[in-house]
């Protein structure tokens, strides 16, 4: 995500989209869109909360996450791209806004009130401790997304025996292959990248859990 505010989308139907649920009310093209005087997106966000914790246990929560990765939306925009109702997409931003995973981005005037454009207040979120319900909840959003890419996606398990030395290194490697993986120009498709590494507990017990996600 890039730090200078983003100039919004187009709308699709060739009418502003609006945070109000409702009927969209009608842009005052003298006005441009102004940034909210919030912090800037940062690179990286700790993921340590309770309610941070909360918010991204539900899959909708996670594709909303997914949606703002690159570009603020609106509410009008993100539930036209997943194909949900505006009340919903608007809750679930309530949610995610308290916890601090988004923010408004941009502000723009409208005849009969203002539009908002929400982005995450940070390009990637790292989750130091996962918790089962946060995981289960980016994993069903994932299956989501998988369903409905329209090109032919990678998905891979795989069991390997290594030492601790050799799977230190491999998750570095694999962290380091994302991280520093070169975005192409705009307009391009986006494509979701999940990379998970963890050890598997032993039968009969609860092993001591080491990865990386």
């Amino acid at each position: 995500m890039n730090d200078a505010p983003i100039s919004p989308p187009p709308p699709q139907d060739g009418r502003p989209a609006s945070a109000d649920p409702g009927e969209p009310p009608q842009a005052d093209p003298g006005e441009p869109p102004q940034a909210d005087p919030g912090e800037p997106p940062q690179e990286v966000l700790e993921i340590t909360a309770p309610e941070q914790f909360a918010a991204l246990a539900h899959p909708l929560r996670q594709r909303l996450l997914f949606s703002l990765g690159h570009r603020p939306a609106t509410i009008s925009g993100l539930a036209a791209q997943l194909g949900v109702g505006k009340g919903n997409v608007a809750h679930h931003l309530k949610v995610l806004r308290t916890a601090g995973l988004v923010r408004v981005a941009l502000t723009r005037k409208v005849r009969g009130g203002t539009e908002q454009y929400y982005q995450r207040v940070a390009r990637r979120l790292l989750v130091a401790e996962p918790q089962a319900a946060g995981t289960a909840a980016l994993l069903g959003a994932v299956a989501q997304e998988l369903d409905r890419s329209p090109g032919d996606p990678l998905l891979t398990l795989r069991h390997l025996r290594l030492t601790p030395e050799r799977a230190r290194q491999l998750a570095d490697t694999l962290a380091e292959l994302v991280d520093g993986a070169e975005e192409d120009a705009e307009g391009e498709a986006v494509h979701g990248v999940l990379v998970a590494m963890y050890e598997h507990a032993p039968a009969g017990g609860a092993g001591s859990g080491a990865g990386s996600d």
